[in-house]
């Protein structure tokens, strides 16, 4: 194959994987909260911070169903898969030093889970989450199908997840991992959602492919004019 031709094969496939991989991302995650206020400009919030349901250093129990209802959301548990857990909004200073929380806790041997029901569709979402043992992998999925693994920190600090979607959504479903321990819990705040058009750029990491690709293009460019020489 004459090296014009090769060099232009390879730089179709690099075109090809970047296009499939912005086309086949109807949801794009974030960890990196500057970096989904930046896909979301344009996008209006509504925020549940569970401020102001239970007093500093205590907590509220909230019966599953039907959970508790903030600014038109729902959340609760699910116990069809056979969970056993309890809901709870936990104060200020109980487990976090500022901040309420949603904790979704006690259920073994099934994983415990929290389950959001939003007021119509929605493309973006954003909350912090954590846990109260070690870091651990939790499940998502959305109502438009889309499913994915994050991660929760470590007792006690909390991290952001956020995402994007192209395709509308009403309901997030959160998955612990199973058998959890007796005292391990699934900790939520600052639950923010909104509709609007979101950017379809992804972090930095999700570029590695698109990057590699075009790298190897240049560098069988290169080669090939030298050959020419």
């Amino acid at each position: 194959m004459p090296r014009s031709i090769a060099f232009s094969a390879v730089l179709a496939t690099a075109i090809n994987v970047s296009t499939a991989l912005f086309a086949s991302a109807a949801t794009i995650t974030y960890t990196n909260q500057a970096a989904f206020a930046a896909a979301t400009s344009g996008i209006s919030f509504t925020t549940v911070d569970f401020e102001g349901i239970a007093a500093d250093n205590s907590f509220v129990f909230e019966p599953t169903p039907p959970g508790v209802t903030l600014m038109g959301a729902n959340f609760t548990i699910d116990h069809t898969t056979g969970n056993t857990g309890v809901l709870f909004v936990i104060g200020d200073g109980f487990y976090y030093s500022g901040n309420s929380v949603l904790s979704s806790q006690q259920s073994t041997p099934v994983a415990n889970n929290i389950v959001i029901a939003f007021p119509g569709l929605q493309t973006a979402l954003s909350l912090n989450l954590g846990t109260l043992e070690g870091a651990e992998s939790w499940s998502w999925a959305l109502s438009n199908g889309d499913t994915g693994v994050l991660s929760a920190p470590a007792f006690d600090t909390l991290s952001f997840f956020g995402l994007t979607s192209t395709s509308g959504f009403n309901t997030l479903r959160l998955t612990g991992p199973a058998n959890p321990a007796v005292g391990d819990a699934m900790n939520i705040d600052n639950v923010s959602f909104g509709a609007g058009g979101v950017a379809t750029v992804p972090e930095p990491a999700s570029m590695v492919l698109v990057g590699s690709a075009l790298a190897l293009a240049g560098g069988r460019r290169r080669r090939a004019l030298r050959g020419q020489d």
